[in-house]
């Protein structure tokens, strides 16, 4: 009976100190965050006509309430920004940040997309480089409280890191800690 009851005391021990896992949504510098919305830029390669292309991935799941209808991105040096591909139907790209004409900036703007929405994902086609952009800033929900954003970021060369999540690995140490302690108990109990 003793045994149970060590067990289960372990258990709740452990369980008391997991919570809810939480990754870092953002693990990378090619990455950034404002209200729950996620802002990754990874650089795709060549064009095969003199351009780069550079997919933004906008994930919107589990944020803050808004509408999303136009945002900014800048290219600094950029002679021309298209977009090849999005999911969003959005086509309009016009030089500016959309509510001034700040330089190196592009708007890209469409119907409104009330988040949170899933991810929405835009593929430009940026020319004016000798080599691919690394670097970028977005600027979007200006007005809309905590999610606006107006930030550098850089452009990563690929799939971004992931980040382990820190209550995961919490609990997994405090499950090897409580089978080291039942294999310790077993060996000292008659």
């Amino acid at each position: 009976m003793k045994k149970i009851v060590m067990l289960a005391a372990m258990f709740a021990v452990a369980f008391c100190f997991a919570g809810v896992a939480k990754a870092d949504t953002c693990g990378s510098t090619n990455c950034v965050s404002a209200g729950g919305v996620t802002w990754t830029f990874t650089s795709v390669g060549s064009d095969g006509s003199g351009g780069f292309l550079v997919d933004l991935s906008i994930g919107t799941t589990g944020s803050l309430s808004g509408t999303l209808s136009e945002f900014g991105v800048q290219f600094t040096g950029a002679s021309n920004v298209s977009i090849s591909n999005t999911n969003t139907g959005w086509t309009s790209i016009v030089p500016g940040n959309c509510a001034s004409s700040m330089a190196n900036f592009w708007c890209v703007s469409g119907s409104p997309i009330s988040v949170p929405d899933g991810t929405e994902t835009f593929t430009f086609d940026v020319t004016g480089f000798n080599s691919a952009p690394t670097v970028s800033d977005v600027r979007a929900f200006q007005g809309q409280g905590n999610l606006a954003i107006s930030t550098g970021v850089d452009i990563g060369p690929g799939a971004s890191t992931s980040v382990p999540e820190p209550s995961s690995g919490m609990l997994g140490l405090l499950g090897a800690i409580s089978l080291a302690g039942l294999s310790l108990f077993r060996k000292l109990m008659p």
